[in-house]
Parts: C-alpha cells; sequence; structure tokens
C-alpha cells in the first residue's frame, strides 16, 4: 500500500471514530438530562410507614417517603407545555375516614423537585350515622375531578349505602413563574401518635425562607387547604369539619401568602354545618332543632313514612321505626376585593334509619352570604 492511500485510509478511520465518539457522547448527554421515576414498597409495612418515590436524573438520585402501610403513592410521569412533571397520589386512612392528596413536582432543571401544584381533601363524619366520601381524580395534563358521595351505616345490620354522588372538574396549571414555585411548599405533618380526638393535623408551609406550622382538626387528620390567587394577592385557605356527637362545627382559616405578610392570619370564623336529632311524627317537632316545627300531617310526610309501613309489611319484618332529622349545610369559599365571600345552601330532611331503601325526604331549604373585611395591613 502507498504511503498517500495509506494516509487516506487512516483519516477516514479517525473521521468515523470521531463520529462514533460524538454519537456516543451525545446519547450519554441525553441520558444524564433524562429523568425517571420509580417507587418500591416498604416491608414489613406498618400503618405510619412510608413507601419509597425514587427519582433518578443522571447519577443523582432523590428519595420521598409518602404514602400509608408501606405503600407508596401512585404517580404519573407527564409533559405540559415542553416541561415535565410527576402527579403523585396518595391516600391516608384513620378512624375510617380517607384523605387524599395531589401533589404535582416539577422535573425541571430550573425547579426541580419543586411542588407546582398541592391539594388535599378529607372524608367528613357529617353525623353519627353519615359519612360524606370524597376522592380526587387526575388527568394529565390539567384535569383534576373531585368526587363525593353520602354514605349512610345502618346500625341494624351493619351495611353502608351509598345514597348519592356529585362530581367536579377542574382545570389546574402547574406554575411557570420561577420566584413563585420556588417559595411556597405545604407538607402534612405527620406523627406516629395521632389517633385520639383531641390530636390535631399540622401543615407545614414554607416559602423558602420563612417556615410556619398551623393545626386543626381532630383525630390527627391534616386541614382541607388550597392556595387562592385574588386580584394579585395570594392566599392560603384552611377549612376543617370537627364532629361532636352529631353537631357539625366547620372552621375557615385564610392566611396571607404575600412575602412581607407571610402567614398573617386573615380571617377566622366557625360556623355549625350539621346537626341531626329526633323527629316527633305526633307533634311534628325537630326535636333540639332550636323550636322548629313541621306539620307532622302534610300529604308529603305522611306518603314518605306509609312507604317503611308498606314495605315492612310485605317482608314481614317489624322494627320500631326511628325517624331523625339532619340538618346540613354545604359552603363555597371564595376571596374578592378584599373580602372573604362565605355562602351556605342549608337544608332540613327527615331519614327513616329503620330502612335504609327509603330515602331522605327534604322538609326545608335555604341559603344565606356571609362577607368578611380582610386586614392585610
Amino acid at each position: 500500500m502507498s504511503k498517500t492511500l495509506f494516509k487516506y485510509f487512516l483519516i477516514k478511520h479517525l473521521n468515523l471514530s470521531l463520529i462514533f465518539l460524538l454519537i456516543l457522547c451525545n446519547s450519554c448527554s441525553n441520558q444524564t438530562n433524562e429523568v425517571i421515576v420509580s417507587a418500591e414498597e416498604n416491608k414489613p409495612g406498618c400503618h405510619m410507614c412510608p413507601g419509597y418515590i425514587f427519582i433518578k436524573r443522571g447519577n443523582t438520585i432523590d428519595t420521598l417517603k409518602m404514602g400509608t402501610w408501606g405503600y407508596p403513592p401512585d404517580f404519573i410521569q407527564f409533559k405540559d407545555n415542553d416541561r415535565d412533571y410527576v402527579a403523585l397520589k396518595f391516600l391516608y386512612t384513620s378512624g375510617g375516614l380517607d384523605e387524599s392528596r395531589l401533589s404535582i413536582l416539577s422535573l425541571n432543571e430550573d425547579n426541580y423537585l419543586t411542588y407546582v401544584f398541592d391539594t388535599l381533601i378529607s372524608d367528613e363524619q357529617m353525623d353519627n350515622f353519615r359519612i360524606k366520601r370524597r376522592d380526587l381524580e387526575f388527568r394529565a395534563p390539567d384535569t383534576l375531578l373531585l368526587y363525593q358521595h353520602n354514605e349512610i351505616y345502618n346500625a341494624y345490620d351493619e351495611t353502608n349505602l351509598r345514597v348519592d354522588s356529585l362530581s367536579d372538574l377542574f382545570i389546574i396549571q402547574t406554575h411557570t413563574d420561577s420566584s413563585w414555585t420556588k417559595q411556597i411548599t405545604i407538607n402534612a405533618l405527620i406523627d406516629s401518635s395521632w389517633g385520639g380526638r383531641g390530636d390535631q393535623g399540622g401543615l407545614i408551609i414554607s416559602n423558602g425562607v420563612q417556615k410556619d406550622t398551623i393545626y386543626d382538626c381532630t383525630y390527627g387528620r391534616t386541614p382541607d387547604y388550597k392556595i387562592i390567587d385574588s386580584d394579585g394577592n395570594k392566599y392560603l385557605f384552611t377549612s376543617c369539619l370537627i364532629n361532636g356527637g352529631g353537631t357539625n362545627l366547620q372552621t375557615f382559616y385564610l392566611w396571607s401568602l404575600d412575602e412581607n405578610n407571610f402567614m398573617k392570619q386573615l380571617l377566622h370564623k366557625e360556623f355549625f354545618t350539621g346537626k341531626e336529632g329526633h323527629y316527633d311524627s305526633k307533634t311534628g317537632d325537630l326535636v333540639r332543632s332550636n323550636n322548629i316545627n313541621i306539620h307532622p300531617l302534610t300529604n308529603k310526610i305522611k306518603t314518605w313514612m306509609n312507604k317503611s309501613r308498606i314495605k315492612q309489611n310485605r317482608n314481614g319484618v317489624y322494627r320500631n321505626e326511628e325517624i331523625r332529622w339532619l340538618m346540613e349545610k354545604e359552603y363555597a369559599f371564595r376571596v374578592a376585593k378584599n373580602k372573604a365571600i362565605i355562602n351556605m345552601d342549608s337544608s332540613y330532611s327527615l331519614l327513616n334509619i329503620s330502612d335504609d331503601d327509603i330515602p331522605s325526604l327534604e322538609i326545608l331549604n335555604g341559603q344565606k352570604k356571609y362577607e368578611f373585611e380582610l386586614d392585610e395591613r
């Protein structure tokens, strides 16, 4: 082989090797920037034992401890506007009540592992025999569904009955303002001593520099919460339903998330949102309802009560008829023009707990609007 031909062969071979190395390096670079999310159970698992979420980027692995009974939360890795995120949904159960939480973390380099969306809801014990069940469903990249239904517990045969259902759809946004996403994080404060009626749940709120902790609820449940953006201001709204022998108290708090006024309490109100008692079918008196009396002989009430009697006669099953009244208030909370606005929808209904196949009968309903000025000075 001539020297000229040998030099040409050597140069061509080197160029091919260089191209191969460039391709290999580019592949390594892509692998370094790729984020891989995985989960692993923690065995053996106890009630408060979390599972593990592993987030790997290059040679770095971050571990998140979340979940109960050793199981990690469900996760969805997704893209939104050419940016990468992971959504984590997990459940905590205590005293027969469930809390559902959805957290979305950024997987982008500029705000890596920062919470960009976070919300928590819980079941509510409406009275001694009725529970409002709630659950969340996330559909990537921006749809959040809230499901809820009432569940009645029959003490005679220890069965549960789902009596109605409701679903709400929300379009959520992952904050793109890095100055915001790097500041606010909300995390539940978990304590293994939770479980007693006097044990309150906690939320830890941080803006990266300042940190505060708030407590509310009973039996170790953490408050429901959401971040509200109104008129250019950001607020944290927290609420909790506290059950006490069939009488429910709902707490309402509003906190400032302004950097110069961080976690200042702007509102604290309490409303009775549930109550129950016996119904006297002879006098129409709603016992323990502050002297509310419903005429016991209206056609609507007579027809409703006869349904149960007819059914029991057909089945040959006779029980002591026990009719109770229920007062329930549903609320809607918002902030507008430096005011907290609470809309209450109230209803009174009769329930025959001797037979759970007979639906409740509404006897009163009404609406009321409350407005409270916020002191943001």
